[in-house]
């Protein structure tokens, strides 16, 4: 905890430092997509082959403030709100009619936020007053959801009182935390005509810790199955954002 404060005071500090030097700021908002991994960490090591497991996808809002140092150097920082989680999924019977019923989709998600801290390098803008950028840095994780669900898998009643029934549920547990995560960010930026700036890009996350688990279990011809998985933090998504005008340093 106190290696936490330690990295926050730093953080605070540097953004002070960086908006006394700056030359320019710019507050945006970006939506950014989220594809979330999990690991496998124990239980039964032989899945059944209608069994799948997925990477958790939902999206983030980001309010960001950024201040450029000069032409190229800039500072961000901000609040993140988004979703990680786990995904499952098994196969059934399904109609040629509607091919998107062919699996029963299991979805556990817990909130986050999250305050980055990244320095981004511009490199020159070419005729049409775009550029390409990479950033890199460190954010500050926090669950703001810290109850244990389980989530059941969406089934008919037909099929689950057959003899043959289709089950699955997962109970997603995570406890009060705060940790740390590296970013990479890249892509292109352009500057509008009326003062704007809109950017598309990748947006990459690594986790230091696991910041949660859950416990799968299903059964497929009566014979039961349970796996366990452990969920970093760790994502990749396409960010989309906007810059309002920028904000001259007085």
């Amino acid at each position: 905890m106190k290696k936490i404060i330690f990295i926050i005071a730093i953080v605070a500090i540097a953004s002070v430092s960086f908006s006394q030097t700056s030359n320019s700021w710019r507050i945006g908002i970006h939506l950014t997509s989220i594809d979330n991994p999990s690991n496998y960490s124990g239980g039964s090591g032989d899945a059944n082959a209608i069994f799948e497991q997925r990477n958790f996808n939902s999206g983030a809002l980001d309010l960001t403030w950024r201040y450029f140092c000069n032409e190229h150097w800039s500072f961000q920082s901000g609040l993140t709100f988004g979703e990680l989680g786990f995904s499952f999924s098994m196969a059934k019977d399904y109609s040629l009619l509607n091919k998107q019923s062919q699996y029963a989709v299991n979805n556990a998600g817990l909130g986050i936020a999250q305050i980055p801290l990244t320095a981004f390098y511009d490199f020159k803008p070419n005729c049409k007053n775009s550029r390409f950028y990479i950033g890199a840095g460190i954010s500050v994780l926090s669950r703001t959801d810290s109850s244990a669900k389980t989530v059941n898998a969406e089934l008919s009643d037909e099929t689950a009182t057959s003899s043959s029934a289709l089950y699955l549920n997962q109970t997603i547990n995570s406890g009060n935390s705060i940790s740390l995560t590296g970013q990479l960010m890249l892509g292109i930026e352009r500057t509008l005509k009326n003062g704007g700036m809109i950017q598309v890009g990748l947006v990459f996350n690594k986790g230091t810790k696991d910041i949660a688990s859950t416990t799968v279990n299903y059964n497929i011809n009566n014979k039961a199955y349970t796996h366990k998985f452990k969920n970093r933090g760790d994502y990749w998504g396409i960010t989309l954002g906007y810059y309002f005008r920028e904000h001259q340093k007085k």
